[in-house]
């Protein structure tokens, strides 16, 4: 296993670091012996990964050197929490710095896309002294220019991310243009369908110095008995006599692919099968609406704030609720990074809907859906064909 992933660093030059994401401790000592600089690990990574046991951490802690960030999350699906699993974070957070998580992994949004600003500086600065790496929520915000500069301004370490589209080679183009506004303040790492076909092209073409991949490759059970039968979850789970496991000769590959050295990257943006897409007003979605009567688009925003406070920030996202105590950012400055915590309530009796229509609207999404994916797939084929 440690092959697949010597695979993707062979050849690398000095200042590239691999991030694996592992789930198991297999695959944390096969990440580190095919040449990974740090874990992040997390369970369930058919749910996009939650937070791991705290078993799973102390003996992962036992048998690898390298550091390992650990992912705080406490269910699969969006971003935007409650105030029950706001506490569990929290509890989280200090149970896995009390047995050796070197770094942690999180990340909140409000209903509207927005970074969560409030929640973000409460679970910051409960991590405290521990780096902390933004997650692909954020390939899930409204508008990436201005969630750059919200995660900048609290302090957080790195972002994992795929460009906002499905695959880091599709979101090579906002990937780039990321590192460009970032200039050092805050580290770019690229994930989500990496592989030692397509690393070189994302390395070149972003100017990134890390990346963050999985590597996996299906095992089969060792069970001899097995009842088809049953499954432990819903039907379109993992199977239960197949495993994923991180595989190392996929890193080897990975590393021949990658660029000798970081001073003969170029542009390879050219000929790229990308939607050229406007980031801050994107096609097929729905615009959120504006927090409060201030606000303003971000283009006409940035210019009044440069002319005014010169703080690089706009105030003309929704003002933060009195439960923020957290004192490493004032309240006029939280304002200004626009992340007003909206919690999920237990109930939302506004959502009900009529079960006709709502059937009706999810049949025509998911033709929409299967469309889109067919397009998908032959635009992929179309890319796999270039690299």
């Amino acid at each position: 296993m440690a092959d697949l992933y010597k695979s993707l660093v062979d050849g690398m030059a000095e200042g590239f670091l691999m991030e694996v994401c592992v789930d198991s401790v297999e695959s944390a000592i096969n990440a580190e012996g095919g040449g990974a600089g740090r874990l992040e690990l997390c369970s369930s990574l058919l749910e996009g990964g939650i937070t791991p046991s705290i078993g799973l951490l102390q003996v992962v802690k036992q048998y690898v050197r390298i550091p390992v960030y650990t992912m705080i999350r406490p269910r699969g699906g969006d971003f935007l929490y409650s105030d029950w699993e706001v506490e569990v974070m929290r509890k989280d957070i200090e149970l896995v710095k009390s047995h050796g998580a070197d770094g942690l992994v999180l990340g909140a949004l409000t209903e509207d896309g927005r970074i969560d600003a409030e929640l973000c500086m409460e679970l910051l600065a409960v991590s405290r002294p521990l780096p902390v790496t933004f997650h692909r929520a954020f390939d899930m915000v409204h508008d990436p220019v201005v969630a750059l500069e919200t995660l900048v301004s609290l302090g957080f370490e790195r972002v994992l991310t795929s460009g906002c589209d499905c695959s880091a080679l599709e979101g090579l183009p906002l990937i780039k243009r990321l590192v460009e506004q970032a200039k050092g303040r805050i580290t770019i790492m690229p994930g989500g369908g990496i592989t030692e076909r397509n690393l070189q092209r994302i390395l070149e073409g972003s100017g990134v110095l890390e990346f963050h991949c999985s590597a996996r490759s299906s095992k089969d059970s060792a069970m001899k008995f097995r009842n088809s039968c049953v499954n432990m979850g819903a039907s379109l789970t993992a199977p239960e006599y197949g495993l994923k496991v991180a595989d190392s000769s996929e890193y080897n590959d990975l590393h021949k692919k990658a660029p000798v050295s970081s001073s003969s990257r170029k542009d390879l943006l050219t000929g790229l099968y990308h939607d050229q897409r406007n980031y801050s007003s994107l096609k097929n979605t729905t615009k959120p609406p504006p927090s409060t009567s201030s606000y303003q688009p971000w283009a006409s925003s940035v210019a009044s704030s440069t002319a005014g406070s010169g703080s690089g920030l706009t105030r003309s996202y929704s003002l933060p609720s009195s439960r923020c105590t957290t004192p490493c950012l004032s309240a006029a400055t939280l304002a200004s990074l626009g992340g007003t915590s909206s919690r999920r309530s237990s109930v939302d009796t506004g959502s009900i809907v009529d079960p006709d229509t709502s059937l009706s609207e999810l049949r025509e999404s998911l033709s929409e859906v299967e469309e889109k994916y067919k397009k998908a797939m032959v635009s992929n084929a179309q890319l796999d064909n270039d690299i």
